[in-house]
């Protein structure tokens, strides 16, 4: 289940007692890798390649991203080597099921494992004395088969950190277990179901110029939106609960 949170794309809460530091690096152009090539770049801010990126394959038909870093892991889903399907909001901690310095992150049968065209993945870097600390990166898939790195953060202090903070705090644990929320699926044709455990006030759907397309009004701990109209792309689900918790969600419509 996710998690509501106070938090918008970037992170400004202060949370004294976590003394957390995150080096957050948004790249600007994007980092883009061409099919059959490979794309190196630093996590941890120290100015030395962590993590690189190689594809192989024949193309469309035969297509798979690996990930390679000296002593990086990767968040992976309980079975097979893809990567977990990350959301903004979400906690990268040792509860994950980690993946040893190789990782597929999309083949020919799913070219998107981790849900949507843009995409997180959860990494951890091991440090001296068996510690370990966590970062995610934000990738983009497309058509032509380029993988774009968009920006990447990393926590330098405390052993983990919630994807899509770009700040210098983390939400604390009472934050993140404050109420349960879901959205499901993240890739959808038609009907999206929104549920909360308090009633949900109101949600808006947004696109990626920041126009509101959609917006209800539930008043009920469950809402379905309707979306089959909407063109195919990348879309921003926004809304509050009853006690001013905040929901977002990128989703992708087909």
């Amino acid at each position: 289940m996710k998690k509501l949170f106070t938090l918008a794309l970037a992170i400004g809460l202060v949370m004294p007692t976590l003394n957390a530091t995150v080096v957050y690096n948004d790249f600007a152009p994007d980092l883009t890798m061409a099919f059959g090539a490979t794309l190196s770049f630093d996590l941890d801010g120290d100015m030395n390649d962590d993590i690189t990126f190689s594809s192989s394959g024949s193309g469309a038909s035969d297509y798979v991203i690996s990930v390679t870093g000296a002593n990086v892991q990767f968040a992976g889903q309980a079975s097979g080597n893809y990567t977990e399907n990350l959301f903004i909001g979400k906690l990268v901690n040792a509860g994950k099921n980690w993946l040893a310095s190789n990782a597929n992150i999309a083949s020919a049968a799913n070219k998107d494992i981790a849900g949507g065209n843009e995409f997180y993945i959860g990494v951890r870097v091991a440090g001296s004395n068996n510690n370990y600390f966590y970062g995610w990166i934000l990738l983009e898939l497309k058509a032509n088969l380029e993988l774009v790195v968009k920006s990447t953060a990393f926590e330098t202090n405390q052993p983990q950190i919630v994807v899509g903070n770009t700040g210098s705090a983390l939400l604390s644990e009472e934050e993140l277990q404050s109420i349960d929320w879901s959205f499901f699926p993240t890739q959808v044709n038609d009907l999206a179901t929104i549920t909360a455990s308090e009633n949900i006030n109101n949600l808006q759907v947004w696109n990626q110029a920041g126009q509101m397309i959609l917006s209800e009004k539930p008043n009920a701990e469950k809402a379905e939106l309707r979306l089959a109209e909407l063109p195919s792309g990348i879309y921003i689900l926004t809304g509050t609960t009853e006690n001013g918790q905040k929901i977002e969600e990128r989703f992708l419509k087909l």
